[in-house]
């Protein structure tokens, strides 16, 4: 089934009058009409650099929106270090560009920073804007079925940035488990449903020379440190309880650590009576994706089982194929869990104060919302880079009711090119894009296995009242709890290994050790962290 952010309420404007009225400067042609100005305006963009994007200036997508919108834009580009040369410059008045544009290579914008440049009034207040002038954007809130504004406005009830949000279903579910066929097929096995027959299967593989060597080479388990590095365990865990991103998840509308339940310990019992048995390979805890894909394609197949997005990450292999995907592990009711890596906006771009046309700034922004230019950012130019389905044509995702959206001709992705923008920006993409796309029906593509499987995971993700989509708090609130979440979540990640590893003292069969580790967390401030993070949940989703 499909899963959305439906339960986020849309935020109660407390403090809208912070927001200030809007008077139409009357340069705009009607909503929908080209091109969206009638005199031309000149606007600066600061914006991320990207290995992958020649030239702003001369893009072909700069291009488009240039025509579209009857504005002429200039570029400044920043580098790695964005968010501090940005933060600087507020720090010191100096001038920003009209528009900022950040992405992942420029570091990524937090919700935290981009409050505190809200707060020293560099930033304009969007809402007016999106209620007067959002063509696009309310449109692609319909696409979505999703008011995602609420999920970047800050804590003051201003809006402040321009989103990305992208629907997502095999995004949604990174923790997938794939096993080797062929091995199942030769032991006459079915594929494991639960941790007893997880650990049959795992024993058969370790102990009945299911590639047939004479030899005791089979590695029935095996993931890497740096290809989704905890979606093996949290997949395991899930048998247990339902094992979130951030060791924290929700019930009955209360926050709290799963890793600090029992649950949770008994889930490390068992991992670590597999690792005892050598059922799970301790590479895991130290290979890269390298190393492990040399196992794989070692000439004798030798690796039985991993866990991920995709088997062996997204770079296929020459026998992915042989691996497929399996439906996700149940408790002992019988209940099938996966974590649920819910679809977020994430803060994209920025009007500032120094804009001396913050309305045409908007309106060119939004129409990067436009259904079809948010295909452009990333798939490149229609009708060469790639093409509408036909009308009525299905979606090669199996038991999935989606209609086809797009084929791709000519991939651009990965590559150096000057088409389009590689995501940056603000874009809007609904589920029926990605999970509509035409994919070849290939068994050798990483993408063709995923789809294959997408419906039983989507099918597993909890309740929409058991995860925590995420916390956006006030700068008081970041600055009682930040020091002690990231000293909490370290030291919990580091706990997690030493017991899977039976590391001297983090005996996980040991109440002393559990104990011990219980203080710990409460010694580094869980229950201050909780009792903070309550606030924010019953402030954002109550």
């Amino acid at each position: 089934m499909k899963k959305t952010l439906a339960m986020v309420l849309t935020l109660v404007m407390a403090l809208a009058m912070m927001c200030p009225a809007l008077a139409d400067s009357g340069n705009f042609n009607p909503d929908g009409e080209y091109p969206l100005l009638k005199e031309k305006v000149a606007l600066t963009v600061g914006i991320g650099q990207h290995a992958n994007v020649e030239d702003w200036e001369t893009n072909w997508q700069t291009l488009l929106i240039e025509e579209l919108a009857n504005v002429d834009l200039s570029f400044v580009t920043y580098g790695s270090e964005m968010m501090s040369q940005i933060t600087l410059a507020i720090t010191s008045e100096a001038e920003l560009p009209d528009i900022l544009i950040t992405n992942a290579t420029s570091g990524g914008l937090s919700l935290e920073l981009l409050y505190q440049w809200a707060l020293a009034g560099k930033l304009v207040p969007l809402n007016d804007y999106v209620e007067q002038y959002g063509y696009y954007l309310k449109d692609a809130i319909a696409r979505t079925g999703v008011d995602f504004l609420p999920l970047v406005t800050s804590p003051d009830g201003c809006l402040y940035t321009m989103p990305q949000y992208n629907q997502s279903l095999t995004n949604e579910a990174t923790d997938k488990i794939w096993i080797y066929q062929p091995w199942l097929d030769k032991l006459e096995l079915a594929a494991p449903t639960n941790a007893e027959e997880l650990y049959n299967v795992l024993k058969a593989f370790k102990t009945l020379d299911p590639n047939g060597n004479g030899e005791a080479d089979e590695i029935p388990l095996i993931a890497s440190t740096n290809e989704y590095e905890d979606s093996w365990w949290r997949a395991i865990m899930n048998m247990y309880i339902y094992a979130a991103d951030e060791h924290q998840s929700v019930k009955d509308g209360k926050v709290f650590y799963y890793a600090a339940t029992e649950e949770y310990r008994e889930g490390l019992k068992y991992i670590r009576s597999l690792l005892d048995e050598g059922l799970i390979d301790p590479m895991t805890f130290t290979a890269d994706k390298a190393q492990v894909r040399a196992l794989v394609n070692a000439e004798v197949p030798v690796v039985g089982m991993t866990m991920g997005q995709a088997p062996f990450g997204t770079v296929n292999t020459p026998r992915i194929g042989e691996y497929v995907g399996i439906e996700p592990f149940k408790d002992a009711n019988g209940v099938a869990r996966t974590t649920f890596t819910p679809s977020l906006p994430k803060p994209a771009a920025m009007i500032t104060n120094d804009c001396d046309d913050p309305e045409a700034a908007f309106r060119v922004l939004d129409l990067f919302y436009r259904d079809d230019i948010s295909i452009i950012n990333h798939w490149g130019e229609e009708g060469v880079h790639w093409e509408r389905a036909p009308e009525g044509m299905k979606a090669s995702m199996k038991n999935m009711d989606f209609n086809a959206s797009f084929k791709e001709l000519e991939t651009l992705w990965g590559t150096v090119q000057n088409v389009m923008w590689y995501q940056c920006g603000p874009w809007a993409r609904e589920y029926a894009i990605a999970s509509g796309r035409i994919i070849p029906e290939n068994p050798l593509t990483t993408a063709y296995g995923a789809n294959m499987i997408q419906y039983a995971y989507s099918a597993a993700y909890p309740a929409a009242d058991e995860y925590i989509p995420r916390f956006i708090y006030t700068e008081e609130e970041s600055d009682e709890i930040s020091l002690m979440l990231t000293d909490l979540e370290t030291y919990i990640k580091t706990a997690r290994t030493n017991f899977m590893m039976n590391a001297e003292g983090m005996d996980i069969n040991s109440d002393e050790s559990w104990n011990n580790y219980l203080d710990q967390l409460n010694v580094i401030g869980m229950e201050d962290i909780l009792k903070v993070q309550q606030a924010v949940y019953d402030r954002m989703y109550k």
